[in-house]
Parts: C-alpha cells; structure tokens; sequence
C-alpha cells in the first residue's frame, strides 16, 4: 500500500523535503492526513476514526475513502509515547462498506 500513499501525497502536492523512501515521511503523513481527516480533497474523504487520546483504547484505526475505494489503517497511542504508527504501513488494506440491520 505504499503506492497508494505516494499516490496520495502527490494529489496533495507534498514531496517537498520527504524521502520516498522514508518510513517517518510516510507516518507524518498517515497522521495528519487520516488521524485528524482535516485536510479536504476532491478524491479524499475521512469516513471514521476510533481510539487514542487520554481515556481512549491502545488500538486506533482511520478509515478513508480515495478515488471511490474505502482503506483501513490501524496504529496506537500511548499516553507517554503518543500516537505510533510504525509498521502501521503493512495494516492498509481494502474495506468495504457493510449494512447491518437491527430489530429493536
């Protein structure tokens, strides 16, 4: 999934003083773009994220749709350390949308 990043930083013209190849470049980029969901794009929407923060669970994960395809991607947060989202690259992948009913 490193090509869909790379695909999404060029989208949002930032190349500028990254590595392609560095792994922190990818993550700086992971956090502000998907953690946060604040950036707008024509191709990009935040549709969820859960966990992190003080109070909040270990486990996080963001979900985003690009370019009509919905990813998942899932890090941590510890309260001493923060957000860590090294070898968070290897958890991207494809989700789909799923409806669920419920009779209450």
């Amino acid at each position: 999934m490193k090509e869909l990043i790379e695909e999404m930083m060029d989208a949002y013209n930032i190349s500028n003083g990254y590595e392609v190849d560095d792994e922190y470049c990818y993550n700086d980029f992971i956090c502000e773009v998907l953690d946060d969901g604040r950036w707008d794009h024509e191709d990009f929407k935040h549709l969820e994220q859960d966990g992190g923060g003080e109070g909040g669970s270990e486990y996080c994960y963001a979900v985003w749709s690009w370019r009509g395809l919905i990813y998942k991607i899932e890090y941590s947060y510890m309260s001493h350390e923060g957000h860590d989202y090294d070898g968070s690259m290897d958890t991207i992948r494809e989700v789909k949308e799923v409806m669920v009913k419920s009779y209450e």
